[in-house]
């Protein structure tokens, strides 16, 4: 059985996951931000190519900015949950813990 130390950690490496998930969103929005200035900056009235390109690049940042508004709707309610979870088993271990005192005795 796991011990509340080690619920413990587990919920911190969780919370690192999940930084380290967000900093990686973070930076595809950077890169998606960096994209469309390049384009702008760009002559594409008479140019199909261009064209197509910025109207990719523009669906491409909708569909991340919806991705990421869901991914961190889905993790904050995950979050949620593992840290209801940890404290109620942390009960369960202590509350183990102080029968397992009261049967010794």
């Amino acid at each position: 059985m796991d011990s509340a130390a080690e619920l413990s950690f587990r919920m911190e490496s969780a919370k690192q996951w999940q930084k380290n998930v967000e900093e990686e969103f973070k930076r595809v929005d950077e890169l998606l931000k960096l994209v469309a200035e390049e384009l702008k900056t760009q002559p594409y009235e008479d140019d199909t190519i261009m064209m197509g390109l910025k109207k990719t690049g523009e669906a491409l940042a909708e569909a991340f900015q919806t991705l990421t508004q869901n991914f961190m709707k889905a993790v904050d309610g995950l979050s949620d949950i593992m840290e209801e979870w940890s404290r109620t088993l942390t009960k369960i271990l202590e509350a183990i813990a102080e029968a397992a005192r009261k049967i010794g005795h």
